[in-house]
């Protein structure tokens, strides 16, 4: 009874295996890894990234990992995609116009450049009054020793 269960289970986990490996490889897909880097070369963990199909509208998102990648299986044939990439500090980028083929993995690597925050605008105000401070700055006055060491140093 153990060796049928036990071929059962084999038989199983291969038919689980192959199909698994057929979905991987279907011929009417391709896929995209997606590395995000910054300037320097410094992966970028947790960057936004958009795969867009141009002919059917269809989004998928992610999120770059630890590594920063981001990995996109089973995308359709029909159309070509534009894929864009934001992250937090950086300017964001995007690519147009990507077609893939047919069992293809596309590696892109997307280096964000450093980016300005424009969302926050801060504004310092200075008040206070013009009280202690000379417009006629004395020059050429001759100190003494004496003077600087009396001096209190705050």
């Amino acid at each position: 009874m153990k060796r049928v269960v036990g071929a059962c289970g084999t038989a199983l986990g291969l038919i689980l295996l192959s199909i698994g490996l057929a979905t991987a490889q279907s011929p009417n897909t391709g896929s995209m890894i997606v590395t995000v880097v910054d300037p320097n070369g410094a992966l970028v963990p947790g960057a936004k990234i958009s795969v867009i199909n141009e002919s059917t509208d269809n989004a998928r998102e992610a999120t770059s990992n630890s590594d920063g990648v981001a990995t996109f299986p089973g995308l359709s044939l029909n159309g070509a995609y534009t894929v864009s990439v934001t992250a937090t500090g950086f300017t964001p980028k995007s690519v147009a116009n990507l077609t893939l083929r047919a069992g293809e993995t596309a590696n892109l690597k997307f280096t964000l450049p450093v980016g300005m925050v424009t969302d926050d605008t801060v504004s310092v105000t200075i008040t206070g009054t013009t009280e202690g401070v000379r417009s006629d700055p004395l020059i050429g006055i001759s100190v003494t020793s004496r003077q600087i060491d009396e001096t209190p140093i705050i």
